[in-house]
């Protein structure tokens, strides 16, 4: 669902990327990039998206995507069905309800999800 919404901005989506350089990357669920990103390592992504699990440490990784670029983070809960966006263009980063990058409503995201 939310591929197509990136293609219509000329974002492209890929998973199990390295986000950073060596010795120094996370690895976010998915992510929406401008240009391909590299074989091993993407230096920044337009877009990453972290799906929480139980002792998950995606809140904390914020800073380290805002320093390496990332415009949003959208944090999907699978339990509790809901996804959230932030913008971390501003310092401290803010929830929104709506990504600019993909032109989405986070409501309209967790509507259209196919919850387990």
């Amino acid at each position: 669902m939310l591929r197509s919404r990136a293609r219509r901005q000329g974002l492209i989506a890929t998973t199990g990327f390295n986000l950073g350089q060596p010795m120094d990357f996370r690895v976010p669920d998915l992510g929406f990039h401008r240009t391909r990103p590299g074989v091993l390592y993407a230096p920044t992504a337009v877009v990453v998206v972290e799906v929480l699990s139980p002792d998950d440490e995606t809140f904390e990784k914020f800073g380290f995507y805002a320093a390496h670029g990332v415009e949003e983070i959208l944090v999907a809960h699978p339990q509790e069905r809901w996804v959230r966006c932030y913008d971390l263009r501003q310092d401290p980063p803010v929830q929104v309800e709506r990504s600019s990058c993909l032109d989405v409503a986070m409501a309209d995201v967790e509507s259209e999800v196919d919850w387990p």
